[in-house]
């Protein structure tokens, strides 16, 4: 028995939806310097990406976790340009 399920499209859009939610918390959270929000926020992609069938996307929000637990302004800052950039190819 396979363990292998598919995602329909429905919640593959609804994810990609809260994706782009994230980018405006990440945003608004560096700004604030609000470091747990934004290393929750890449534990939670990091942890759930694959899932959906986004890969590419869980070395991204490892990205994001380190640098939040780290406090670096400028790496956050290129990742969530990068996870924008992601999250606008996936239109």
């Amino acid at each position: 028995m396979s363990s292998h399920y598919e995602i329909s499209l429905e919640l593959k859009a609804r994810y990609i939806t809260h994706r782009r939610d994230d980018i405006q918390i990440c945003l608004n959270a560096l700004s604030i310097k609000d470091y747990v929000v934004l290393e929750r926020i890449g534990h939670q992609i990091k942890a759930n990406s694959i899932s959906y069938g986004f890969e590419l996307l869980s070395p991204l929000a490892q990205r994001l976790e380190t640098a939040a637990q780290d406090k670096n302004d400028p790496e956050l800052e290129l990742i969530i340009r990068d996870y924008q950039t992601f999250i606008s190819a996936l239109v």
